[in-house]
């Protein structure tokens, strides 16, 4: 085959930088916190108005679905933290897991690819086959290379996942010699979480002064620790609220407080420091209803902001139902993190079937011939 003697240096490019500690971190932690990154994301990201609501209030939205193309979202965050300490440690594969389309694994994937090392991901789903046609993350992290192995849909990180990448490290130290590093589903552990510390900075110093409510999506639960830890730590200036799409607001407690129990907070509860409401995660993870789908579709023709029907979709409906509810614990202005989850789009069969037949019949008309006068929808 031509053009086949070349071998990629983008490894070079990504090297281990200084990361300066935050000045509201506490002494405490400060031997805690990592000293170095592997920068990977497009950051700062931008903050900027979004929607106005009835009331007056407005909602303001980090733009995290900024990050990167390939690397786009909030994974990016943690990683920059997790694969700077794979780094650290020698390690030349990685295993993680997550659901077919997980967002989280297409960026692990294309991560191991830019730094040479192996890539082992475990993805849930109801096939064994994976009969239909790859699409969304599925076919980015096959992409890259990556080594993919289809599991149980219903899987539990900590009773199957977890032993079946012990396993998997154990064989690839027996068989291949390699050490490999276990990344937890969604990078959310006492490493990653520090990604969203450093986000919780940019807020400090960009968001405007009316902001007193934080909104995001919780899927794996680590992007919401670390922002409630570090709005804690630096002495509670924001509400932080966690919008689950999956699983239930009492397990998401249960996952921060052990990060907060990692991170040696004494007397700190997760459920003092930040809010989960239920509700809103529909018909279940990675499933959308068609009420979500007219609310995605209604914020990207009025805002030209992509929303994904996982993660943001779910988030921004739910908590523009609570601000538009009336309710009075919401005060002053909100922002919204946007997570990215951009390719998710393309793999939720329900969302582009929907959105394809409306383009067709909604807007889309015939203009073959050009002495015709087009048809315009009202």
């Amino acid at each position: 085959m031509p053009g086949t003697g070349w071998q990629s240096s983008v490894r070079r490019s990504l090297v281990l930088t200084e990361f300066p500690v935050p000045e509201w971190l506490p002494v405490s932690l400060r031997d805690r916190f990592p000293s170095t990154r592997l920068k990977l994301s497009c950051s700062p990201t931008a903050i900027h108005p979004w929607l106005k609501l009835g009331n007056g209030t407005e909602v303001f939205i980090k733009r995290d679905d900024q990050t990167g193309s390939s690397l786009s979202g909030n994974k990016v965050r943690k990683l920059e933290f997790i694969m700077a300490d794979v780094l650290k440690r020698g390690c030349d594969a990685v295993i993680t897991c997550g659901s077919l389309q997980s967002n989280h694994c297409r960026a692990v994937a294309a991560i191991a690819a830019q730094l040479g090392i192996e890539c082992h991901l475990l993805l849930r789903t109801d096939s064994a086959t994976c009969d239909s046609k790859p699409s969304g993350n599925y076919l980015l992290s096959g992409l890259t290379g990556a080594h993919l192995y289809l599991v149980g849909l219903r899987e539990q990180y900590a009773t199957s996942l977890l032993p079946r990448s012990q396993k998997l490290a154990e064989i690839l130290r027996r068989d291949r010699g390699r050490k490999a590093y276990i990344i937890p589903v969604g990078g959310s552990d006492a490493v990653g979480v520090f990604g969203y510390f450093s986000a919780f900075d940019e807020i400090l110093k960009d968001c405007p002064a009316s902001v007193k409510n934080i909104f995001v999506a919780c899927g794996s639960g680590g992007t919401v620790a670390g922002l409630a830890i570090a709005n804690h730590l630096s002495g509670n200036k924001f509400r932080i609220y966690g919008i689950p799409v999956c699983d239930s607001g009492a397990y998401f407690y249960d996952h921060i407080q052990k990060m907060v129990n990692d991170l040696e907070l004494a007397g700190v509860k997760a459920e003092d420091i930040c809010q989960m409401i239920d509700g809103y995660k529909g018909a279940g993870y990675g499933i959308s209803t068609e009420q979500e789908r007219d609310f995605i579709r209604r914020i990207t023709a009025e805002t030209g902001i992509f929303l994904d029907p996982v993660y943001s979709g779910k988030a921004a409906r739910g908590m523009m139902e609570e601000l538009d509810g009336g309710s009075k614990i919401y005060k002053g202005d909100s922002l919204f993190i946007h997570t990215g989850g951009i390719f998710g789009i393309f793999g939720e069969p329900g969302f582009v079937s929907s959105t394809l037949n409306d383009i067709r019949h909604g807007t889309t008309s015939s203009w073959m011939d050009a002495t015709q006068e087009p048809f315009m929808r009202p």
